[in-house]
């Protein structure tokens, strides 16, 4: 990385300022949120709360949302960014990344943008026990949420429990670029820590389940209880909706942005 900042994100987190700049078009804002000298990139869409806010997964930046949010209803607003080492965001060194300090940065990184709750949050693969964190701390900010093949919390514990290879998925971890690996170190602190069943349960949210296996689960086996432990999931919450995404893989969003749209639209219904 070449004429990158790298900064040590936990020294950066010590103490979150934050301010924001970037450019602004018709129906679209955005650039780069400056949170205690993190450069974070963001895109804004739209007008009016509740704003919808995407949390990628493990590995991805804020790109993989643009086909969902363009097939949203014109009127929703949108938030999407790029944790730190993803797109235009300041890389850091950091060897861990857990789900308390994802949410923190979101946060800040939304004070700085001027995104003001209510949020409904959306978060996909390892991003789902992001948003679950967030609504953990941020309860009041918080008025729904859409996990999209959302890593359930545990499911490394249950995938251990039963003897099934390959439970962290995704790419080894010699081939991961080094904010993917920081995700990853921290898979086994984002789950203990979960807020499951007891504090987020009466939030009303949706559970998008894949339904064809894909490489990084390792197998049938695998992907069959990744479908367990999906279910299992949506039934700890009083106000649900489990919805199969038919012919789609792990990203649903990319195989199905017409079905994760529709089923943010429904949520918005359901409020």
């Amino acid at each position: 990385m070449a004429g990158s900042q790298i900064i040590s994100r936990r020294a950066a987190l010590a103490g979150l300022g934050v301010a924001a700049s970037g450019c602004a078009t018709s129906g679209e804002r955005g650039g780069l949120a400056r949170v205690d000298g993190l450069n974070i990139e963001y895109t804004r869409r739209g007008h009016g709360r509740p704003t919808i806010v995407f949390e990628s997964g493990l590995g991805d930046g804020m790109g993989v949302w643009e086909q969902t949010i363009a097939g949203l209803h014109s009127g929703v607003a949108t938030f999407a960014y790029s944790r730190p080492g993803y797109g235009a965001s300041t890389p850091t060194d950091d060897a861990e990344r857990t789900s308390e300090e994802a949410a923190a940065l979101l946060k800040a990184t939304l004070r700085a943008a001027g995104v003001h709750p209510p949020y409904i949050m959306v978060g996909h693969s390892l991003g789902g026990l992001y948003i679950a964190k967030f609504a953990d701390i941020y309860s009041s900010d918080v008025l729904g949420m859409v996990f999209v093949d959302a890593r359930p919390p545990r499911f490394r514990a249950l995938c251990e429990q039963r003897g099934v290879a390959r439970c962290a998925g995704g790419l080894p971890q010699p081939e991961r670029p080094p904010a993917a690996a920081a995700e990853g170190a921290g898979v086994r602190a984002s789950e203990d820590s979960a807020p499951f069943p007891r504090r987020i349960a009466s939030i009303p949210a949706t559970i998008i389940a894949s339904t064809t296996e894909w490489t990084g689960e390792g197998g049938a086996t695998a992907h069959a209880l990744w479908m367990e432990a999906q279910i299992a999931f949506y039934q700890r919450f009083e106000d649900a909706r489990f919805v199969r995404a038919e012919g789609a893989g792990h990203y649903v969003q990319r195989d199905r942005p017409d079905l994760v749209a529709t089923e943010i639209d429904r949520l918005i219904a359901r409020l």
